[in-house]
């Protein structure tokens, strides 16, 4: 055969559609085989290794993994008295077989998003977008503060670390409240600091 016959790596996943990475792949896996370097010591292939690549391709589409394909390989190498077309009837059957229960499982899915919407029509609770409420006194509060995530109360000061917006106020013995506007969904509040300034890191 000419040299001029030949494919590289990028001409064989030109003609085949496959990625540089999958042509190296199938070789690594002795799925395919390489006739020899150009000049250059770019890998060189011939039309056999092109019919391979379709022809995997094609067992591929009826669901094959390419461990059950190189198990036709190695039987077929093997000389085993078994023919070639029983193995191959027993991987098809396999193959099958795990399809339908891939589908299966896709409809139980399915019927349970069905019950799901049957069951609750709306399911607005699930995606709670609602602004929590700031007090009035602590929106007064927080006007007249030089900044915007700080609380006083008398002479106490009050510190919060915040995340996402959310801001948590603490006046004597009270627990953290929720003040801001952020969703209730992406509500998280860090520990918040007694100082009456948090240190620069």
């Amino acid at each position: 055969m000419s040299v001029a016959a030949l494919m590289t790596v990028g001409e064989l996943a030109g003609r085949t559609g496959l990625s540089h990475k999958q042509v190296r792949e199938l070789e690594g896996r002795g799925l395919i085989y390489s006739v020899g370097r150009s000049d250059s010591n770019y890998r060189l292939f011939d039309e056999t290794a092109l019919w391979c690549v379709r022809t995997i391709g094609e067992l591929r589409d009826l669901g094959l993994t390419l461990t059950e394909i190189e198990r036709l390989r190695d039987h077929h190498r093997s000389g085993s008295e078994q023919p070639l077309e029983e193995l191959f009837r027993a991987i098809l059957d396999t193959v099958r077989a795990r399809l339908v229960d891939q589908i299966d499982g896709l409809n139980a899915t399915v019927a349970r998003i069905d019950a799901f919407q049957a069951r609750s029509r709306d399911i607005s609770r699930w995606t709670v977008s609602q602004p929590i409420p700031a007090s009035p006194a602590l929106a007064a509060n927080r006007a007249n503060c030089r900044s915007p995530d700080r609380v006083t109360a008398g002479a106490r000061t009050t510190w919060a670390r915040t995340k996402r917006g959310t801001t948590i106020r603490r006046l004597g013995g009270s627990r953290p409240e929720e003040v801001d506007s952020t969703p209730i969904c992406h509500r998280a509040v860090l520990p918040y600091c007694r100082q009456s300034r948090p240190r620069p890191r």
